[in-house]
């Protein structure tokens, strides 16, 4: 059975890797936006198009007499278009979706009031926006090395994972920092530094032998101990941890965050449910740790009731630039609250400084993910 399994993964993996197109959504819940760039085309799929070139796109979703349409601004030509369909296609080079680097394939897809704008792009090519955005390209070569792996292996499970929905991955931090611009703005020794960790790791993923890929999770900093995902999400995922006693000692480690009542009352109203300003905040208990010192679930304090949250849904609510980890102590006073932690992330999965440290005292990237995902595999396709 189990060699079944391995012949079925190595197939479709090798599939995937040679051939898979990553659908990245750019940005979400949009009305309007202008496309700049050189001799861009609209709006079918084909490549004929049905619109002259432009190097000026501006494009709105708008409702008329009950439907929804698109209005298609090609500015050079003067003419506008309206469009009835639930999906545009632009393609060109050199393209910008608002301030943003775009690849040479974009495509807007319609929801219900807005559209989102999706990149679509060949696996190796999603990597090269991924990595310098994701891990300094100046760092060691083996944690380079290790996080193009890492990275390749999480595009390829959530392209599984959302294989029904219409994009697979955010450009964000809520999935990878997707980033073209800060490609192409460093240098060119940068540059074959990514080009390098690329191309001799290619066809390399993290393999385990019950999903097949590994969804290889990582994080900036562990804050000493990583954690297991199904403490930090809804999820019976294993990964494993991993000891790093040397990151608390980074001088970037610890972090402390400040929020006024006012402030975080507001926080609270618009991002969780059920609040209103009837409701006032009076306090926040950590009910449940972790192995490695997490906090899993926190209890909100209100003057009328209480709300029982996951600690990394607090993250969310007050922002994972501000409150950089549920490895945290919290402090109520008269004038506000104040948080003070150490890590930064989630913390499962591979650890960016660990990973740093362990390449600069000589371990191989095999050697540092075996670190850091030790029930996976690196299996080349």
């Amino acid at each position: 059975m189990k060699w079944i399994l391995f012949l079925t993964l190595m197939f479709t993996s090798s599939f995937a890797i040679a051939d898979e197109i990553v659908a990245v959504r750019l940005k979400k819940s949009m009305g309007s936006i202008t496309i700049t760039g050189k001799s861009i085309t609209c709006c079918s799929k084909k490549i004929s198009h049905d619109a002259t070139l432009s190097e000026t796109f501006e494009v709105k979703y708008r409702r008329i007499d009950g439907l929804s349409y698109w209005q298609v601004h090609n500015k050079d030509a003067g003419i506008t278009k309206m469009y009835n369909q639930k999906r545009l296609f632009f393609t060109g080079p050199n393209m910008y979706v608002g301030a943003i680097k775009a690849p040479r394939y974009i495509e807007f897809y319609a929801k219900k009031n807005s559209f989102d704008v999706i990149a679509h792009i060949g696996l190796e090519d999603y990597l090269k926006g991924v990595l310098p955005s994701e891990m300094p390209a100046s760092w060691p070569m083996h944690s380079l090395k290790a996080q193009a792996i890492a990275s390749r292996s999480y595009t390829l499970a959530m392209i599984k994972q959302r294989s029904k929905g219409h994009f697979n991955l955010e450009s964000t931090v809520i999935d990878q920092v997707f980033d073209l611009s800060k490609h192409e703005a460093v240098s060119d020794i940068i540059k074959k530094r990514v080009y390098r960790a690329l191309s001799e790791t290619k066809g390399m993923v993290l393999t385990n032998s019950k999903t097949g890929i590994h969804k290889a999770y990582y994080h900036a900093d562990c804050g000493g101990h990583t954690e297991e995902p199904g403490l930090v999400w809804s999820s019976n995922a294993k990964n494993g941890t991993a000891k790093d006693p040397y990151c608390p000692s980074h001088r970037n480690s610890k972090w402390k965050t400040s929020f006024s009542h006012k402030k975080l009352a507001k926080l609270l109203q618009s991002k969780l449910g059920g609040v209103s300003e009837k409701d006032v905040f009076k306090n926040l208990l950590v009910l449940n740790k972790s192995p490695s010192g997490r906090a899993v679930d926190v209890k909100l304090q209100f003057n009328n009731k209480e709300r029982v949250i996951s600690a990394q849904k607090m993250r969310e609510i007050l922002g994972y630039s501000k409150m950089k980890s549920t490895m945290f102590s919290f402090n109520n006073t008269k004038s506000g609250v104040t948080i003070r932690g150490k890590g930064n992330g989630h913390g499962v999965g591979l650890c960016q400084w660990g990973a740093k440290h362990w390449a600069g005292a000589g371990k191989t990237y095999k050697q540092i993910l075996k670190h850091y995902y030790p029930n996976a595999k690196i299996h080349k396709f």
